[in-house]
């Protein structure tokens, strides 16, 4: 299993972190896998991932960090794991850089699995818009262009969920599935990651308190 992180810088200086998991069944990580992985999240086409994660953030915003790593077995804590990172340092594209909002709200994507078990449910607090006109009251306004960065990215990630319509059919993402990783799960012996059936936008405004400069 891989646990990847996004790290992004905003205007202000604070830092955020997308990090999501991975399940890679059979195949065996090694340096070469990772380094495979790390090239196809940071390929520079339009319709690859860094450009779905960048049109979230502003032009004055940075896309500091892609980092890959295997996540620790439990029993074995303290066995050191593989890591390997790529570093942008590449701008944001969201071209509209009114800033007049508070950094911590944001809008979340709901990693659907097939359990309901609190173990097994995932949320991605993705980069926020920073600007009032993105809000209608308790949500955020349908239509606008942060709203569609977001919708963009939640329809890559689908790409990589079990049973996808679009999921990819070649390349290194073919052989992985988006999941829901549980500590206390693998801890416990049961299944330690669940493949993830699709991925939800919340248009409801939440509060993410860590992302406070």
């Amino acid at each position: 299993m891989i646990k990847t992180s996004w790290l992004s810088t905003l205007k202000d200086g604070q830092k955020i972190s997308n990090t999501f998991a991975l399940d890679v069944g059979a195949v065996t990580v090694d340096d070469a896998f990772l380094t495979s992985l790390l090239t196809a999240f940071n390929a520079t086409g339009a319709t690859e991932p860094r450009a779905k994660y960048l049109a979230m953030l502003k032009t004055v915003d940075t896309l500091d960090e892609i980092r890959v790593s295997q996540v620790p077995n439990p029993a074995t804590p303290h066995e050191p794991v593989l890591r390997r990172s790529v570093f942008p340092a590449i701008a944001g594209t969201e071209s509209v850089t009114t800033d007049d909002a508070p950094a911590e709200a944001t809008a979340t994507l709901t990693l659907q699995t097939g359990l309901t078990s609190k173990r097994y449910r995932g949320r991605m607090f993705v980069p926020p818009p920073r600007r009032q006109a993105s809000m209608d009251r308790e949500n955020w306004l349908v239509g606008g262009s942060w709203e569609a960065a977001v919708k963009a990215w939640r329809d890559w990630l689908i790409r990589l969920c079990v049973g996808s319509a679009t999921r990819y059919s070649t390349g290194v993402f073919s052989g992985v599935n988006l999941g829901v990783y549980s500590r206390v799960a693998d801890a416990a012996g049961d299944a330690g990651i669940q493949p993830c059936l699709g991925v939800r936008y919340n248009a409801k405004i939440h509060w993410l308190r860590s992302r406070a400069v």
